[in-house]
């Protein structure tokens, strides 16, 4: 069975509604795979074009104080498809106007290992993150994620 590219694919409705672009539908290469450990080529988060938006819902209310972005290492494959520029932002809540608590632009660099730390501005607890992609290291088809993690302290 072949797997699809997220351009192929399509919207799912339910990702639709939470964060408004086309995926991959076929699992586990979802939003989901970005949240998952995994160094092979392919086993990815491979969002439509060089723009995206991976948003999540914390456990519990969360100090953020640094995520790390992983591409799979660069002996495995290209950088191309991997974050270059982008933006996180904290929101206190998810209702019809969410707070904005922090909002920063980040830069993942090729010439530095495929596991990158950002740390985030001081912020006050939040319930949602969001991960905008603004561009990427050249693949105009997509952009791939293999994985996000996020650190701080639960309230």
């Amino acid at each position: 069975m072949s797997r699809k590219t997220a351009c192929e694919t399509g919207p799912v409705s339910l990702v639709q509604n939470l964060l408004d672009f086309k995926t991959a539908t076929e699992p586990p290469f979802g939003p989901e795979m970005a949240l998952m450990r995994s160094n092979h080529a392919g086993d990815c988060w491979a969002a439509c074009g060089s723009q995206s938006s991976l948003t999540l819902q914390l456990a519990k209310p969360s100090i953020v104080e640094s995520i790390v972005l992983e591409h799979v290492p660069y002996a495995v494959a290209t950088y191309q498809s991997a974050l270059k520029k982008f933006v996180v932002r904290g929101f206190e809540n998810v209702d019809e106007s969410p707070i904005l608590h922090f909002d920063g632009e980040f830069h993942m660099d090729e010439r530095h290992p495929h596991v990158q730390l950002f740390p985030l501005p001081e912020a006050k607890p939040i319930s949602v993150l969001q991960l905008e992609t603004l561009t990427n290291h050249g693949n105009a088809d997509f952009t791939c994620l293999y994985r996000l993690r996020v650190y701080g302290k639960q309230q």
